[in-house]
């Protein structure tokens, strides 16, 4: 099901994609929002699958573990620099590819103080 009305998208909301109960929705990039059923995986996860996930998992945990000050110095530096992602999202980078240079560009271009010295 594609829904191409803009009236229509106060029904789903704003910034629509994901699941919603048995649906998948998604927007394309001309902007018309996409549903199909939910289906399952086909086969179970890969072993590479669960690697990742894992990773993720742990970010998130971590994330959850940080002082209030320190997620809100990620968010400022996201939003300082219109990086277009969150400061959550920022840390899961960090985390999983634990690129430090591009983070400490990025203190020193937002003024953030992010990682410890």
């Amino acid at each position: 099901m594609k829904i191409t009305d803009p009236e229509s998208r106060w029904l789903l909301g704003w910034n629509v994609q994901g699941d919603l109960a048995d649906w998948t929705f998604y927007e394309t990039s001309a902007g018309a929002i996409v549903a199909f059923p939910k289906a399952p995986p086909k086969s179970p996860p890969s072993n590479w699958q669960k690697i990742q996930r894992g990773r993720f998992s742990a970010a998130a945990l971590a994330w959850q573990t940080l002082p209030h000050e320190t997620r809100n110095a990620w968010e400022r530096a996201t939003l300082r620099l219109s990086l277009g992602l969150n400061g959550y999202n920022l840390w899961v980078y960090w985390h999983v590819k634990r690129d430090t240079p591009a983070i400490r560009t990025i203190e020193r271009l937002s003024g953030e103080e992010l990682l410890p010295p």
